[in-house]
């Protein structure tokens, strides 16, 4: 527990559909603030629902929980990742953290607890990209601590490969 009375824990499958709102309010926000990135690659419908529940039974997803059972923040952590070159590096892998647009900090947050989880884990570096030309997006995970280490990209999407050691 955080001191803000939030835990940081695995999700179960009921709690998916919550998980997949996240990303669908993010969307619209995405729209509001003129944001071209999830909204404009389709990424509600190339990871809908099921995938969230699927991660869920799993054991992939994450969120930060407050007490009254509100996810605040959540993503998909992985042992291994696609978009990475097979480099031999132990890491865990950040896929699509969304939180609420109304809980200021809680990204941080969530970020910060699965830094702790990589940990506990015996990784040696917390792993995500970002959509290459978010400007802000960046900004924010160089503040959290993490360094550009590559490029990738999947379909219409051109990220930046970002990590911070652990």
């Amino acid at each position: 527990m955080n001191k803000n009375g939030c835990v940081f824990r695995r999700l179960a499958e009921m709690e998916a559909p919550q998980m997949f709102d996240l990303i669908v309010q993010r969307i619209r926000w995405m729209d509001e603030k003129g944001i071209r990135q999830w909204n404009v690659t389709g990424y509600d419908t190339a990871y809908p629902l099921e995938s969230k529940k699927e991660a869920c039974r799993k054991g992939q997803a994450f969120g930060l929980v407050d007490a009254e059972g509100r996810i605040l923040c959540a993503a998909i952590l992985l042992e291994e990742d696609e978009y990475w070159p097979r480099d031999g590096v132990n890491a865990l892998y950040v896929h699509s953290l969304a939180s609420r647009s109304d809980c200021p900090g809680a990204g941080a947050a969530f970020l910060r607890a699965a830094e702790n989880y990589a940990r506990e884990m015996g990784k040696e570096y917390l792993r995500l990209d970002s959509q290459t030309n978010n400007e802000k997006l960046s900004r924010y995970y160089i503040e959290q601590g993490f360094r550009e280490a590559g490029a990738c990209v999947d379909g219409p999407y051109s990220g930046t490969l970002r990590q911070k050691k652990l």
